[in-house]
């Protein structure tokens, strides 16, 4: 009996795992607003029914898929705060970590580029959609905490540190944006180029 649970769960959570790869896929090229449930289920290699099983409507697999996403990266950011580091080295930590994840996880770049569009959304309830702009805003508090140590330690230029937090995830996030969109054209920029804009020789 515990081993057929165990073999359900899998056969559950590859699943799900699909059916969020085949929708991101799609939710990144061609929209959310474009994508159909028949659409996904063929990009995941499923019947329509097998979908509607695990999620009700594509609405729900964009809001599981971003408040995963997002808690990923409030996960990644409150422990990079944690870190015995001083706060020069944590804003390099966190730089070279996200270059290196915008250089190696397509997913990444794709997901980035479809939490900045949930705003925009139509679709999505209004409580939901401020569900999403609230965890989208930890990020920008953190990383403005750790600058704000930083200018205490005189390692990090003096200025508000809200507006340099938010030029460190524009950065990060436009980088994915560029990525996500301009293949051909992108080129990953230097970690210590970036290191430049906050933190001071």
């Amino acid at each position: 009996m515990a081993r057929n649970t165990t073999k359900n769960n899998e056969m559950r959570d590859a699943r799900l795992k699909s059916i969020k790869k085949a929708a991101l896929t799609l939710f990144a090229s061609k929209g959310v607003a474009a994508t159909k449930i028949q659409d996904i289920a063929k990009a995941a290699d499923m019947s329509q029914g097998l979908i509607y099983h695990y999620y009700p409507s594509k609405e729900a697999i964009y809001l599981e898929m971003m408040h995963e996403s997002l808690d990923k990266i409030i996960g990644a950011v409150m422990s990079l705060k944690a870190m015995p580091l001083s706060a020069s080295e944590k804003i390099k930590f966190g730089i070279s970590g996200l270059l290196d994840i915008i250089a190696d996880n397509e997913d990444f770049s794709q997901t980035s580029h479809l939490i900045m569009q949930t705003v925009f959304m139509d679709m999505l309830p209004e409580d939901e959609k401020s569900k999403i702009n609230q965890k989208r805003d930890i990020p920008y508090r953190e990383i403005e905490a750790i600058l704000t140590q930083g200018q205490l330690d005189g390692t990090i230029y003096e200025g508000d540190a809200k507006e340099l937090a938010i030029l460190f995830w524009v950065t990060i996030n436009g980088l994915s944006l560029v990525k996500a969109t301009t293949l051909d054209y992108y080129v990953q920029p230097q970690a210590e180029t970036l290191y430049r804009l906050f933190i001071k020789e």
